[in-house]
């Protein structure tokens, strides 16, 4: 109950939609999804006997279709249905023979338009049904609600640096692995406390957050003075959305993840650990000149540049603001908060042209 679907569904509730349609939510066994609000629905994809029975229906007699990280529709048609897929991120690896866009998905949402071939490139799947409207989930960048002092009392901290690394093992996908390193930068105990010195010497709180595919296996979550690692329940347990605090920090830290584009809305420096570069350009590739594309940031290949970044960001130099900000008025359609209000007007007008009228 997050990402782009969530603040789909934010928007519709600040509209009253939901006095006109019922909103029934497909979560994961483990996710707990106890929404109040009236007229919404919590089915556990494998839940009880009962639960299958009431997806089932819910598939059968459902208007619409929203998802952001798989096809939600199944089974037979009898009536006009309408599926979206706001994606999950625009990817610059190029995975076109992982994954296959269903036909019966009727439009799929790109950041912009251009990733607009990109995206239908890798998902196999015909461009015109891309429709360049913007993540909804990039408007919760603009928020600036989260208080990162009362959001983490414990820790003595000037300045935040959010590291979000792309998967480099899937946990459930071994043929998704894509290097031998698990997690950047910091391959040993040894390592992690040189960066945590650092941090703490330049007053600044380091806060990783593995990828929610990553096999986590072979990380040693750290918790020091100023480094802590952080996963999909801490956000929940503050009810809080990642992007929500990802709009709230200092910089970024990333790789050759979507959050790189979409963090450029914030106008704040970025560093991209750069070391494991030539297994990923080995194993898949990338769908454009990715040096081109990420000299925004800055490289990151081994602790040593770390500590420089960290260095920086509290001493307030952003070195690449420039070169960041030109690319971003070619990557990005839209600068503004809108995206979530654009795409339910794009959503409300494709039910009501299926004829699906509630």
């Amino acid at each position: 109950m997050t990402d782009n679907t969530k603040a789909v569904y934010d928007e519709m509730l600040s509209r009253g939609l939901n006095r006109t349609y019922k909103f029934v939510w497909f979560c994961e066994n483990n996710e707990k999804c106890e929404p109040t609000e009236e007229n919404t629905v919590v089915i556990h994809k494998h839940g009880s006997l009962k639960e299958r029975i009431l997806k089932l229906y819910y598939e059968d007699v459902a208007c619409a279709f929203i998802d952001c990280n798989g096809s939600l529709r199944k089974g037979n048609i009898r009536h006009p249905q309408v599926e979206f897929y706001l994606m999950h991120g625009s990817s610059t690896k190029r995975v076109t023979h992982y994954y296959t866009m269903p036909d019966e998905v009727d439009y799929t949402i790109s950041l912009s338009s251009f990733f607009q071939k990109y995206d239908a490139e890798n998902l196999n799947y015909d461009v015109n049904k891309v429709v360049p409207l913007g993540y909804p989930r990039s408007d919760w960048l603009f928020k600036k609600s989260v208080n990162l002092k009362k959001l983490f009392p414990s820790y003595s901290f000037e300045k935040v640096i959010y590291w979000m690394p792309t998967f480099r093992q899937h946990r459930g996908e071994e043929s998704l692995n894509f290097s031998s390193i698990s997690f950047p930068i910091i391959y040993n105990r040894e390592i992690a406390e040189k960066i945590n010195a650092c941090a703490k010497e330049n007053n600044v709180l380091l806060i990783a957050k593995p990828h929610f595919v990553q096999d986590t296996g072979n990380i040693e979550m750290y918790q020091f003075s100023n480094m802590l690692f952080i996963d999909d329940e801490f956000l929940r347990s503050n009810h809080i959305q990642n992007y929500e605090l990802l709009g709230c920090v200092d910089a970024l830290l990333t790789d050759y993840s979507s959050v790189y584009v979409d963090f450029m809305l914030c106008d704040k420096p970025i560093g991209l650990c750069w070391d494991d570069i030539d297994e990923f350009r080995q194993k898949e590739g990338f769908l454009f000149d990715i040096d081109e594309f990420f000299f925004g940031g800055e490289k990151i290949y081994n602790d040593d540049d770390l500590c420089s970044f960290i260095e920086r960001i509290s001493e307030n130099k952003d070195l690449l603001k420039d070169e960041r900000n030109r690319l971003k008025y070619e990557i990005h359609d839209y600068l503004e908060n809108k995206n979530a209000a654009r795409i339910t007007d794009f959503i409300l007008e494709q039910i009501m042209n299926g004829g699906r009228i509630a």
